[in-house]
């Protein structure tokens, strides 16, 4: 998100209908854009949607059996917390989900970790990152994001190995980068 409110890059690890979208959106711009710079960089979220939950009931019964698949979602709110940092004109945020921190499954320093990582990725491989390599060029992006992480889960934790999957890819695509943006 830039200083702006505007979303640059955006991954979903839960299902949500666009208004729950903007309403998250419009919820994390309130809670980070607003917030001291010297305050600290995790804010609690309290009454955020949660996603969809798609399930199937089924019946024995003949007559209901065009029925047996029933898609319906809850919106039960819940205590998630937001973490974030601030990189000149952007701010990475994550949310963590508030069951993992109620089990002690993740922790703030571990998620500001994970986003240090995510930039220091996109800044090795744009040369210097900035707001516009995100627009332009986010195929590259969301694909050095899912090599860090899986299904909402922190997976690499290695630079040099996230870096050696997206220059294999482009090289098999057939893609060279400019001399600009090798470092």
């Amino acid at each position: 998100m830039s200083r702006h409110g505007k979303v640059r890059l955006a991954k979903w690890f839960e299902s949500f209908t666009q208004s729950e979208k903007q309403r998250i959106v419009r919820d994390m711009m309130n809670l980070v854009l607003l917030r001291d710079l010297s305050w600290s960089n995790s804010v609690d979220y309290v009454d955020a949607p949660a996603g969809q939950r798609v399930t199937a009931l089924g019946s024995s019964d003949a007559k209901s059996s065009s029925q047996d698949a029933t898609r319906f979602h809850t919106l039960a709110q819940r205590e998630d917390r937001l973490v974030y940092r601030r990189y000149a004109a952007l701010y990475i945020i994550l949310c963590i989900d508030g069951t993992s921190l109620a089990t002690g499954q993740t922790n703030e320093l571990l998620a500001l970790d994970m986003i240090h990582l995510l930039v220091e990725s996109l800044d090795r491989y744009f040369g210097n990152v900035c707001e516009l390599d995100l627009i332009f060029n986010f195929p590259n992006v969301y694909y050095i994001v899912d090599d860090l992480f899986m299904a909402g889960e922190f997976q690499e934790s290695s630079r040099e190995v996230v870096l050696r999957s997206i220059h294999a890819s482009d090289s098999m695509a057939g893609q060279e980068r400019d001399d600009k943006h090798k470092s």
